[in-house]
């Protein structure tokens, strides 16, 4: 995956929205991207991704690993390239359409996460 934005410049948004994170008392931030033109962007401000049609997710915790959920391992692939996440995990086929957020939740729990906080909106199924 070609980088459009620096991994610096990346990096840099990492911790500004970690430190916000920690001063409002939330200890992880749930982005969905999807192709819908109002959530785009979310992917592109935080690991320069473009979300070709599917919603995925990401998962920036206060501390710890972040986090991508992928609808397809070519995209799993390209974000993992990137070297701008720590862990990609495919979102299960039987559950991507119906429970996209389980994986997600599962995660949360996994890194011990009690406040998350959404950025943006999210579907009705998540």
């Amino acid at each position: 995956m070609h980088l459009r934005i620096s991994k610096e410049e990346i990096l840099l948004r990492h911790a500004r929205v970690r430190q916000t994170l920690e001063e409002a008392g939330f200890d992880a931030l749930i982005l969905q991207g999807s192709c819908a033109i109002d959530q785009r962007g979310w992917m592109r401000y935080f690991i320069d991704y473009y979300v070709p049609v599917f919603s995925e997710f990401l998962v920036l915790p206060l501390d710890g690993p972040i986090a991508f959920f992928a609808r397809n391992g070519a995209n799993g692939k390209a974000v993992e390239e990137s070297g701008l996440v720590d862990r990609v995990q495919l979102i299960p086929s039987a559950e991507a359409d119906s429970k996209p957020g389980k994986c997600v939740g599962e995660y949360l729990r996994s890194i011990g996460a009690k406040r998350p906080v959404i950025c943006g909106e999210t579907d009705r199924a998540f």
